[in-house]
């Protein structure tokens, strides 16, 4: 249902027959734009462009914190008093980018006492024109269960709310814009004047979450060292990923890593290192799933956009990388508790459209050092904004021989020019 709405009605008349009380619902219609569902099943792997939210996590953990910190709950808005529910489900549309998008909402029956079955419905938009606009018509003469679309301009990106999990900071949603629609029976210049419901009514307000992306403004790097060039794996990964980097006249910042990203970003860990049947000491543990991953949203964006700085100046950088339940560098001494390989990341690109199973465009090329032939260019990891994580499409013969059979990108070293 349509949330985010106030009525400033105090006094509500019982609903007629003759009353024209719609509700304007998101239709949910994927063709008519860009923007499709995340719900408890995950993101939609159709990812193109602006998102909608039937549900927003993010959102409703935000709304939480404001409540408590706060006392009140600033987004619990009604619809109008003449529609039959009192409480709505909160929704959101987030939209990601600049240019025009679709929307498409459906006019259903807001009150089973109003038989009337057309009316007007007005969109207004509560927004700063340098941020957004409203394209195209924005009066329809309607009825009920048909649909209307909107277009959307979006001018400038301001996120109202950070992405990926909640850090705890001070969230901004209350200046967050928001389309606005009023409905009043009134259709080709006739009003019922035997109804109750006079003037116009909010029967429907979604917020606009704008959501900022450090994919944004990807380029195109062909790998820029020579297959000749490919240091072969001997003994250590690691050994191998350094001497490949020096190669170009670079080293690590430092060794390990670190979470205060003077020399490292360290962004994506797995709880206790994913050990699967054992314990740190070697004891059995009780279920071999996974836990879920700890995902450092900062270190992501900070470490994404060193390595799209990196890339165009032809700075090789090491990444590492968690490929099977079991990491090799936990509990030893120093270890992220997670990384268990190191590549190189060695270029940068993009799909032209999604071919693969992530929700992004944008890659990575990569030399994988274990491999002898690791400097394919099929070689690839996925810089997915959304969910603040770097995954692997790649299928090497070490990649398939993994238990995870992909990478998940763990920690980026920054590297350092040798004098």
């Amino acid at each position: 249902m349509s949330a985010l709405a106030f009525d400033e009605s105090r006094k509500v008349e019982p609903v007629s027959k003759y009353d024209f009380v719609p509700e304007v619902v998101f239709s949910g219609n994927k063709s008519a734009g860009n923007f499709y569902k995340w719900d408890n099943t995950g993101i939609s792997n159709e990812w193109k462009g602006s998102v909608y939210f039937n549900t927003c996590p993010i959102c409703e953990s935000a709304r939480k914190q404001k409540i408590e910190a706060q006392g009140f709950d600033y987004l619990s808005y009604k619809l109008s008093n003449y529609l039959e529910k009192n409480e709505r489900k909160l929704e959101y549309l987030q939209v990601w980018g600049k240019g025009e998008i679709e929307l498409e909402f459906k006019i259903i029956n807001g009150n089973k006492n109003a038989t009337d079955n057309d009316g007007v419905i007005e969109v207004k938009l509560v927004a700063d024109k340098s941020e957004f606009e409203l394209v195209g018509t924005q009066k329809f003469d309607v009825n009920i269960g048909q649909t209307i679309k909107i277009k959307l301009k979006v001018n400038k990106i301001t996120p109202y709310i950070e992405s990926g999990s909640v850090s705890g900071k001070t969230q901004n949603m209350l200046k967050a814009p928001s389309i606005e629609f009023y409905a009043y029976d009134d259709t080709s210049g006739y009003f019922d004047f035997k109804g109750t419901v006079s003037g116009k009514i909010l029967v429907g307000k979604f917020a606009i979450l704008p959501w900022s992306c450090v994919n944004e403004g990807w380029s195109k790097v062909s790998p820029f060292i020579a297959d000749s060039d490919f240091v072969v794996y001997t003994t250590d990964c690691l050994v191998a990923a350094k001497a490949q980097i020096k190669k170009e006249k670079y080293r690590t910042a430092d060794s390990g890593y670190s979470e205060d990203f003077d020399y490292a970003y360290l962004v994506y860990k797995d709880q206790k290192g994913r050990l699967g049947d054992k314990d740190a000491k070697g004891n059995p543990l009780v279920t071999n799933k996974p836990k879920d991953p700890i995902i450092y949203k900062e270190a992501f964006t900070k470490a994404v956009a060193y390595l799209k700085e990196s890339m165009p100046n032809s700075v090789p950088v090491i990444v590492g990388v968690d490929h099977s339940q079991r990491s090799a560098s936990y509990p030893s001494t120093g270890g992220d508790g997670t990384s268990d390989h190191f590549i190189v990341f060695v270029g940068m690109d993009k799909d032209s459209s999604i071919i693969h199973g992530n929700e992004s465009t944008c890659y990575f090329y990569f030399f994988d050092n274990a491999v002898s032939n690791g400097y394919s260019t099929s070689n690839k990891i996925y810089s997915n904004c959304i969910e603040n994580t770097m995954t692997s499409s790649a299928t090497n013969t070490f990649i398939s021989a993994t238990g995870y059979k992909k990478y998940f990108v763990t920690q980026v070293r920054k590297s350092v020019k040798i004098k």
